[in-house]
């Protein structure tokens, strides 16, 4: 797994115009009666992927300006050889939060994975890889030692939390995506040192 990361070009690199879908993906089994009455759902995933499909219409700059929009974006693909590797996407839209709930101790569970709440408390979002090092807090108090964090996410504490602590974190994450073809053939010079790409698509990863 690839730990470069693809945010927005900046608009001082010759870029603009980031239009993009973006929509959860989940799985679910579907078991039809004969009658089609009555049938059965099964959800598989309990979170949910993540898909990104982008219309570009201006990138400036040529390939042999490593510091030019389109010469950053093609770099990445170049970098994961197509569909061969993983990055990580800084959505600027969504990459941040605020003492979300991602757990509740019962005095025997020491181990949580980060999530996000989605649609408030509805939904969760499975969050594996942080942009630095998180907030961590029980009952809305700082915890400055007794835990650790691995490299999917995980929190491990010391000591379990005790039952009905809640848990809540405060930090910065990325998407890990694979970009979802291996040909970048969408990308078109439109005018001298001027492109734009049609469709340039990506998924985000669960590992």
């Amino acid at each position: 797994m690839s730990n470069i990361v693809l945010s927005f070009p900046q608009a001082g690199t010759g870029a603009f115009g980031w239009n993009f879908t973006k929509y959860m993906e989940f799985n679910t089994v579907e078991q039809k009666t004969g009658s089609f009455r009555g049938s059965t759902y099964l959800a598989q995933a309990p979170y949910p992927i993540w898909h990104f499909d982008f219309n570009v219409p201006y990138l400036k700059g040529r390939l042999s300006d490593p510091t030019s929009a389109v010469s950053i974006v093609m770099g990445v693909i170049a970098s994961m050889k197509g569909r061969a590797d993983t990055f990580l996407f800084e959505d600027p839209n969504d990459r941040i939060v605020h003492k979300a709930q991602f757990g509740t101790g019962d005095g025997t569970t020491a181990a949580f994975q980060i999530t996000r709440p989605i649609g408030g408390a509805v939904g969760a979002d499975m969050i594996q890889n942080l942009n630095g090092i998180p907030q961590i807090y029980s009952n809305g108090t700082a915890q400055t030692s007794g835990y650790s964090v691995d490299s999917l996410g995980v929190i491990t504490f010391t000591s379990a939390p005790a039952a009905n602590a809640v848990l809540t974190w405060s930090g910065g994450f990325y998407f890990r995506c694979r970009f979802k073809n291996d040909a970048a053939d969408q990308f078109r010079m439109i005018a001298p040192d001027a492109w734009d790409c049609s469709q340039l698509e990506w998924e985000s990863v669960i590992v």
